[in-house]
């Protein structure tokens, strides 16, 4: 197949392809939907995508992000050759872009990998949707515990600053490879823009936050949740799975898909989902070029 470089008028045709993905690329989806439109994207934003006929439908795309991250997304009987593998690397040289993070579909982020020498550090996870039939869950036996919404502009730097302890936790102990390079400042104005565009909700017990759940990306149908985070001593009391159930609610009562990626040794995230009714839809990767 032929790789080319998108342009703004390829737009639709990107989203043509995409969209009927969303529930495994809504991180991808949900940044083109906030940033298509904004001047200058697709200068710094490079899509290279390929059609294998002449009616110009994609058959790939690998979208190279601000920050260095790449997202590649193929149709499911894609089987790139080492020409092909050759030129998706030479287009991606051309850039001049540094990548230092692969993420997709387990299959496409290994298709991807084939264009690196570097040997990448990966996590894998499962991929889980819902759009509906929402199951009960037993609520947690305390008149102590209250879940809130956090979410709101006006209130954010506030809030962030309450919840921060959570999200912290959430970062070294699921997100960072080193822990110890955590970075206190740039975590809390990360955090404080989530709360002012991302739904999050939290729980109190006898006046101190112990869990959290929230969306971190909002794409054109799908929304995938993430930051999901208790505190250590508040855990196995169903607390989590409380605001995890009361978020989903609030959701699914919006006409929303909700979609998650969860790693594959976290037994106790796994069990409450598919208690709750989601399905496992497909394998996620995440590769990291340090």
């Amino acid at each position: 197949m032929a790789w080319t470089i998108l342009k703004k008028s390829d737009q639709d045709r990107l989203l043509d392809f995409l969209l009927p993905r969303e529930a495994f690329c809504t991180s991808l989806t949900a940044y083109l939907k906030r940033e298509l439109a904004r001047p200058g994207f697709f200068r710094d934003t490079v899509i290279l995508a390929a059609s294998r006929d002449s009616t110009g439908h994609l058959s790939g795309v690998l979208v190279l992000m601000r920050g260095g991250h790449l997202f590649p997304v193929f149709e499911s009987d894609y089987n790139p050759d080492a020409e092909d593998l050759q030129e998706i690397q030479a287009g991606i040289s051309k850039t001049g872009k540094k990548i230092f993070l692969v993420m997709g579909l387990n299959r496409d982020v290994r298709i991807a990998e084939g264009i690196f020498s570097q040997t990448p550090h990966t996590i894998d996870y499962y991929t889980y949707c819902i759009s509906g039939n929402l199951r009960d869950i037993p609520s947690p036996d305390s008149g102590k515990l209250s879940v809130h919404l956090a979410s709101g502009w006006i209130q954010s730097g506030r809030m962030a600053r309450l919840l921060h302890p959570l999200q912290e936790g959430y970062e070294k102990e699921e997100v960072l490879l080193s822990p110890d390079r955590f970075n206190r400042t740039a975590s809390l104005t990360h955090f404080r823009k989530q709360l002012e565009s991302q739904i999050i909700y939290y729980a109190v017990y006898d006046g101190i936050p112990v869990s959290k759940a929230g969306t971190n990306a909002m794409g054109y149908e799908y929304i995938q949740l993430g930051g999901v985070y208790t505190l250590q001593d508040f855990r196995s009391r169903g607390i989590a799975s409380f605001v995890v159930h009361t978020l989903t609610e609030d959701l699914l009562a919006k006409g929303m898909k909700i979609t998650l990626f969860v790693k594959h040794q976290n037994l106790a995230a796994l069990t409450l989902y598919e208690k709750m009714g989601f399905e496992r839809k497909g394998d996620f990767r995440i590769s990291y070029y340090l």
